[in-house]
């Protein structure tokens, strides 16, 4: 499943760089869980996209996604230079100008949360490089033929809603923070469309490649699950344990009532 809103950030905002440093918090990444005896950890976020987009940011596709730059980022700075590359434009909502992004989830059917949460070191990575691969196909197949920067994190939990009364299982999921596409000029700039049903097929096309590499660690999988048949489970994999690590269980959270579910 994958959930989208549109994030406003104020040019020259000093909270940016304690909100980068909290989305790369350890205590909501899969490292957080690592065992005595695993494989050493991973990084649980890395930078997304095309050589050219990512090149006017100061980053690199595959390399680890960093505070400091993921809030020059969002400010729509390059990472080294902190030279203005993406336009910002005015808020009447904040009342300044702002640089436009878009924050994209895409979300872990339950059963793999279930399954990554009692697994081994070396099977809960490739569990984690399969999600990642699922979000990067997501976004391609989202933007279509437009080059893009963003980088991606991946959390194994998420906050409870305040009435919660027990702390909720893993779910794993990667943020996708889509900071801009190339124009037509190729200069790097904020993305204004409205996703729609690039959506869903954007959702369609990063469970496809994930459903891939679970069948390639050897697990089968029950297609036609979830609402209107469009998703898909690990089969044996208890319903019950499935649910309570799904996105689905918390459709009362705010968090999730507001975004686009596809």
């Amino acid at each position: 499943m994958l959930t989208t809103r549109t994030v406003l950030t104020p040019v020259g905002d000093a909270r940016t760089q304690a909100m980068a440093q909290l989305v790369l918090m350890d205590g909501l990444a899969p490292s957080t869980f690592h065992r005595q005896g695993d494989p050493p950890p991973r990084a649980d976020a890395m930078w997304l996209g095309t050589a050219d987009a990512l090149r006017q940011l100061g980053v690199e596709r595959g390399t680890q996604a960093m505070a400091a730059p993921l809030a020059q980022a969002w400010q729509g700075r390059h990472a080294k230079t902190h030279v203005q590359v993406i336009r910002p434009g005015w808020s009447p909502a904040l009342g300044g100008d702002a640089v436009r992004s878009h924050e994209i989830t895409f979300w872990a059917p339950g059963s793999v949360s279930v399954i990554w949460s009692h697994s081994e070191g070396l099977l809960r990575q490739e569990l984690e490089q399969a999600m990642m691969a699922g979000a990067d196909v997501a976004l391609a197949e989202l933007l279509a033929s437009p080059r893009f920067a963003a980088a991606a994190v991946l959390h194994a939990v998420t906050q409870a809603p305040p009435y919660a009364r027990t702390v909720p299982p893993p779910v794993l999921h990667v943020h996708c923070y889509l900071v801009g596409v190339t124009d037509p000029g190729g200069q790097l700039a904020s993305s204004r469309r409205q996703f729609g049903e690039t959506v869903r097929s954007g959702g369609a096309a990063g469970r496809l490649r994930l459903a891939e590499k679970l069948r390639g660690l050897g697990f089968q999988i029950e297609a036609l699950t979830g609402p209107g048949g469009r998703f898909f489970e690990v089969a044996g994999v208890p319903p019950q344990l499935a649910e309570e690590s799904s996105v689905w269980h918390r459709a009362e959270c705010p968090a999730i009532t507001h975004l686009g579910r596809y």
